[in-house]
């Protein structure tokens, strides 16, 4: 066993591993730490710049440190950050999001005019309304820490009640009636505590793989639908924040039995009802949501009468916001799902100022720009991939303001340095906690023309 000297945890990385660093310089990360711990660690894998190290001993605790909550959370990849104060956490994603910005995109926190501190998440543990678990052999559960090996949960704090009572039932219902082909279930909860599940398959799985589905979760207090997918070589049109694929083509179309859509309601858009399902991308923590809306809306500032240009607009999450502020909005988002229900929310509240445009967001922008369209702010809400290609096109449509949202801080620190090229100066930029415990962290930055 290769043991290192003592180490003192320094720092958290993003990803949530602690980092130390040796007399020699060089940095070691070591998960399960926190910042101030004195630990005992084994080199596992020298990388030339860095170690990776696993934690063999805690030494002395930092007074940051607490006691997880959950009995998983030693083991289980759905949290990173269980060991860690709440407030500890927050300072650490907030060092992680301004980091990003200055070593990807050179935008140092003390050049942005309104660099504000993390908007913390109103709930640390019970806050998520959806979530991913993984199948294997009738056990549901997540994956343990860095492997594809499975953590089987008897229980989950992330989970809000409705919601991890569904998975609990949903995973009885499993080991009782096993579905052989299954592989991953998505899980999603609406405002009245209905839920419903989307089902994915093995790449190998037969056509007609889940026709047992209604049988194995028949009479599951709670499940209003399930969503049963095509095998993954198949798929064509499933939207997630990862990744947004082509719109559907000739792929077979997902299996419905029953009603999978639930209901939230719109934030910042009194009386209209956001729409979801369980297969298309949609924020886990609703009043963290709530607290992104909030953000992007008040610093983009539509007045009414501005025409505002939203990119990757999903369902609907700040279309209906911008649109209560009696701006007209130009939704854009692939067809498929997404959009069918932004139309169907829209249509429900009887909204007359939104245009929902199906298409690719860059081809889109560069179509309105050969057109000579104008619009006076825009919004983006890209994937984790960003929005890279878009700054060019985007400029020549002459929005005044740009709001971008990014779940991914490399990505957005990338696509700032575009839009500063383009003519857009970052002005106010906030990180925002949608995720208490693990490391991930949002944020939204307002651009102006310089």
């Amino acid at each position: 066993m290769n043991v290192l000297p003592p180490l003192r945890i320094e720092s958290l990385a993003h990803g949530g591993d602690g980092v130390a660093t040796l007399p020699a310089g060089k940095k070691v990360f070591v998960p399960a730490t926190a910042p101030g711990d004195l630990v005992e660690a084994e080199a596992l894998e020298d990388r030339g710049s860095l170690v990776k190290a696993r934690l063999v001993r805690l030494i002395e605790p930092s007074a940051q440190r607490v006691e997880a909550l959950c009995p998983h959370a030693a083991s289980c990849g759905g949290c990173q950050l269980q060991h860690l104060a709440y407030e500890a956490q927050a300072a650490a994603k907030e060092q992680a999001f301004y980091e990003s910005l200055a070593r990807i995109g050179g935008l140092r926190r003390e050049a942005i005019a309104e660099a504000r501190p993390i908007v913390a998440s109103p709930d640390e543990f019970r806050y998520r309304i959806r979530c991913r678990l993984h199948v294997r052999d009738g056990k549901l559960g997540y994956l343990r820490r860095g492997s594809h090996d499975l953590e089987p949960i008897a229980s989950c704090h992330l989970l809000a009640p409705a919601l991890e009572r569904l998975a609990l039932a949903v995973g009885a219902a499993l080991r009782a009636r096993p579905l052989p082909a299954l592989r991953e279930v998505d899980l999603c909860v609406g405002a009245d505590g209905r839920g419903a599940i989307a089902l994915s398959p093995d790449p190998k799985a037969a056509p007609g793989w889940a026709e047992k589905a209604p049988r194995i979760f028949d009479g599951l207090e709670g499940l209003a639908g399930i969503v049963a997918l095509p095998p993954p070589q198949q798929q064509a049109g499933q939207q997630t924040k990862r990744r947004r694929a082509a719109p559907p083509g000739a792929a077979p179309a997902p299996r419905i039995f029953g009603d999978p859509v639930v209901e939230r309601p719109a934030p910042l858009a009194p009386g209209v009802r956001l729409l979801g399902r369980p297969d298309v991308f949609a924020q886990a923590n609703d009043a963290g949501n709530e607290a992104l809306v909030r953000a992007a809306v008040e610093a983009l500032a539509p007045a009414a009468g501005d025409r505002v240009l939203e990119l990757y607009c999903g369902a609907g999450n700040f279309t209906f916001a911008l649109a209560a502020r009696s701006a007209h909005v130009t939704a854009v988002e692939y067809e498929g799902v997404s959009l069918d229900l932004a139309r169907r929310a829209a249509a429900g509240a009887r909204i007359d100022r939104i245009r929902f445009v199906a298409g690719d967001a860059a081809r889109v922008v560069e179509g309105f720009a050969a057109e000579g369209q104008r619009f006076d702010l825009a919004l983006l809400d890209p994937p984790r991939a960003g929005a890279r290609g878009l700054a060019e096109a985007l400029a020549r449509l002459g929005p005044r303001r740009i709001a971008y949202v990014s779940c991914d801080p490399a990505t957005l620190a990338r696509d700032l340095g575009a839009l500063h090229a383009a003519g857009y100066q970052a002005r106010l930029a906030v990180p925002v906690d949608m995720f208490p415990q693990t490391y991930h962290v949002e944020g939204v930055v307002l651009l102006e023309r310089a």
